[in-house]
């Protein structure tokens, strides 16, 4: 993506406790931390979502070739109604 050199890095790092300060930041380093980890977070959640679907539509396009499904068969889920459930024992 973009690249800095330890050069830079120290240049940043120096003039970031010129202008905050030492107590501040420290505040702002485990702020943006804190603000990083979620941002990974929600990545992996993305990757794990995006994963699961190429899983998904991998397993159903083997189901079909190999005839163990219909491909047009939808998915559907059946449901009675509450005054055909079964008493609570």
């Amino acid at each position: 993506m973009f690249e800095l050199a330890w050069s830079e890095i120290a240049i940043i790092a120096v003039a970031a406790l010129i202008f905050l300060g030492p107590e501040d930041l420290a505040k702002t380093l485990f702020h943006l931390g804190r603000q990083w980890r979620k941002v990974q977070d929600v990545f992996a959640g993305f990757k794990a979502d995006f994963n699961a679907l190429g899983y998904e539509a991998e397993a159903r396009s083997l189901r079909e070739k190999n005839g163990l499904t219909k491909p047009e068969t939808p998915l559907t889920i059946h449901h009675k109604p509450d005054d055909q459930q079964p008493p609570a024992s």
